[in-house]
């Protein structure tokens, strides 16, 4: 999606969501909306006030249309730092995602949940090889089958 479809949508997938479309999404029992920043400012470009002043417009934006504020942000563009990651803190978020593509592991340390991984799936055709990419690498099924030959030896 381009800048251009967002301003002039095309077909029903290229538009945002409505704030009626948000609020019901928000509603859903396995959703959590994220902050994304205001304007999708490339955050490693602006001093600490104004990263914060992005996130918490953001922040107040989505609390007026969904009835809560978000625990995470997402920061845009791949561009976080130590700094983002404080001011962020410093709003009272509990977790944010980079862009960085690697599987998270568990357990998680508390510093880790602020530059939490993920991995994007683009659709293009090669999505079972993605898939494979982003699988845990934990497996319940094998797992229990070694258990069980060590209990059987």
């Amino acid at each position: 999606m381009n800048f251009l479809s967002v301003i002039c949508p095309i077909f029903d997938v290229d538009r945002p969501l409505t704030a009626d479309e948000l609020k019901n999404l928000s509603l859903q029992p396995f959703v959590e909306i994220g902050n994304h920043t205001h304007t999708h400012a490339i955050l490693t470009n602006y001093s600490t006030a104004a990263n914060k002043e992005e996130m918490l417009q953001a922040q107040d934006n989505l609390e007026k249309i969904t009835g809560t504020r978000p625990l995470l942000v997402a920061y845009p563009n791949w561009n976080y730092s130590d700094g983002i990651v404080a001011a962020a803190k410093d709003i009272g978020f509990k977790m944010g995602i980079t862009t960085l593509e690697s599987k998270n592991c568990l357990p998680l340390k508390n510093s880790d949940l602020f530059c939490l991984k993920r991995f994007t799936l683009w659709g293009n055709g090669r999505f079972a090889g993605e898939c494979d990419r982003t699988r845990s690498d934990f497996h319940l099924k094998s797992s229990l089958k070694e258990l069980l030959g060590k209990v059987k030896n």
